[in-house]
């Protein structure tokens, strides 16, 4: 299931070819069927997570979460409203400074391969991270945030 965790205060250090460029504090797009396991410490929770957990090839990336071992446990435990959402799209976009001159279009996703996602620095648009064609890892910049994301999952909306 797609859910909203925030990252702790401090950061571990992580693979050298990650795509993504973490911040402490924020929250982020997780699915927590990518989590391959977690340690409740004191005061945060940390997981280990891939990418994408069929290819060995995707590195490993370790967290500190500050939401509790229960919440990360209901959200494993939850389903999604349906198996796709309806996501607006900015087509060719790579960078959220390039939104504004482009109109988004709307696309389906399965929602089990949505995989990661951020958002953009005014929490207006994220950057999500797909599983598409096997192995691949796709980025796409939509224009929804990631608590909007988390929600048309929750509901199966068709928008935001």
């Amino acid at each position: 299931m797609l859910g909203e965790l925030t990252l702790y205060a401090t950061l571990k250090p992580q693979p050298v070819d990650a795509q993504v460029e973490l911040k402490a504090s924020e929250s982020y797009l997780f699915n927590t069927d990518c989590i391959i396991d977690m340690v409740d410490n004191t005061t945060y929770r940390t997981i280990r997570y891939k990418f994408h957990p069929y290819d060995d090839r995707i590195p490993l990336f370790v967290f500190d979460i500050t939401n509790t071992a229960a919440a990360i446990q209901t959200l494993s435990d939850a389903t999604a409203e349906s198996t796709k959402i309806a996501l607006s799209v900015f087509e060719d976009v790579q960078t959220f400074d390039l939104v504004t001159s482009v109109t988004a279009v709307t696309w389906n996703f399965n929602v089990a391969s949505i995989v990661w996602g951020e958002n953009d620095p005014n929490d207006a648009y994220a950057r999500i991270w797909v599983m598409t064609g096997g192995n691949k890892l796709t980025p796409y910049i939509v224009d929804h945030n990631i608590s909007q994301i988390v929600e048309v999952a929750d509901t199966a909306k068709t928008s935001a």
